[in-house]
């Protein structure tokens, strides 16, 4: 679930691969030369044991991934993590809570600027409120 397209021949998704119910994960899969795409790779580097990691939004460049987690130090339900590598072919590191987006409800990141300075984010800011709104938040290069 959870697809998104951070560069033709890219393909982000989240998964629970294997659990039916478990915990999701984040993996990608590029376009082959045939253009089919390849086996699925979990992103390596952010996954926490016991973790719910969804709704990935990664630059095309392939080095700033934002994503929705569970885990530890979150404000409650979703919130919004931040991860980031050198090179492409490196892990991406643990990730960072990115508290000044993070609300008491659900967030989601739904879009990254190729120049990481723009990310659309979904919030129902609440636990209680059923009504999601779509967010820009906005930083400067």
């Amino acid at each position: 679930f959870s697809p998104y397209v951070p560069k033709a021949g890219q393909a982000l998704i989240a998964s629970n691969r294997g659990t039916d119910a478990g915990p999701a994960s984040l993996y990608q899969a590029d376009e082959t030369e045939a253009g089919t795409y390849a086996a699925l790779a979990k992103i390596s580097g952010i996954g926490l044991a016991g973790a719910d990691d969804r709704e990935g939004a990664m630059t095309p460049d392939g080095l700033l991934l934002y994503f929705a987690s569970n885990r530890a130090g979150s404000k409650g339900g979703f919130d919004i993590w931040v991860a980031t590598r050198a090179k492409v072919t490196d892990p991406f590191g643990a990730g960072t809570a990115v508290t000044e987006l993070s609300t008491p409800g659900d967030d989601f990141p739904d879009w990254i600027s190729a120049d990481g300075c723009r990310l659309y984010f979904s919030t129902n800011r609440t636990a209680a409120n059923p009504d999601v709104d779509i967010l820009l938040a906005q930083k400067q290069p």
